[in-house]
């Protein structure tokens, strides 16, 4: 869904309303079945009237009938934040390739770092596949391993090593030519250590 935007500007070009933005996430999240996040049921109906506000809805099974939005147990639960915000925040996360300062993005997003920080937070916590519900990667996939983190402070006569030989943690990302991409902190780069976690989030065929 997200790769329907190309800048920044498209969130409020294609979504001229919070109840717009409210929309796309349904169909992000939902698609066509819409679920209760307090029992799952898929029987459900939107609620409607003057004092109601867009996107509430409430579950049809007698013994839940809880009512909730596209939001409710999620990050952004019960958030006062224009939804807007959000999904350009997650574009920015998606779209910037070497990763994207929160502070760079507060004041593109023109909102004060205190509430980016909540942003960021909630951002990673949706990216966190804990139950590995994104499922195994499948198709063409390529794997390598990554070194995390800066480059080391320049000090005179000192030459850092690069590669395996650096002190940095090291990361197992696995990429499907289909677009979708795992990655996971790994204590070394042996074929040993890799292998289990390759097979774990790669489909043998």
């Amino acid at each position: 869904m997200i790769t329907e935007l190309n800048s920044v500007r498209d969130v409020w070009k294609k979504m001229p309303t919070v109840r717009h933005a409210g929309l796309f996430l349904e169909n992000a999240i939902w698609g066509d079945n819409r679920f209760c996040p307090h029992c799952g049921s898929l029987s459900s109906r939107p609620l409607r009237g003057a004092s109601v506000r867009p996107g509430l809805y409430q579950c049809s099974e007698k013994e839940c009938r809880g009512q909730f939005t596209v939001t409710t147990r999620t990050p952004l639960h019960a958030t006062k934040l224009d939804l807007r915000i959000w999904i350009a925040a997650m574009f920015l996360v998606l779209t910037s390739s070497k990763g994207i300062s929160w502070v760079v993005m507060s004041r593109i997003l023109g909102v004060n770092q205190k509430t980016e920080w909540k942003l960021a937070h909630a951002i990673r916590e949706m990216m966190d596949d804990r139950q590995g519900v994104a499922g195994r990667l499948s198709g063409v996939v390529e794997v390598d391993e990554a070194f995390v983190g800066g480059k080391p402070t320049f000090r005179h006569g000192v030459k850092n090593k690069r590669g395996r030989g650096t002190g940095k943690p090291s990361a197992l990302v696995a990429a499907g030519r289909n677009g979708q991409a795992r990655a996971v902190l790994i204590p070394n780069t042996q074929g040993r250590t890799m292998k289990p976690i390759m097979e774990d989030r790669i489909d043998p065929a």
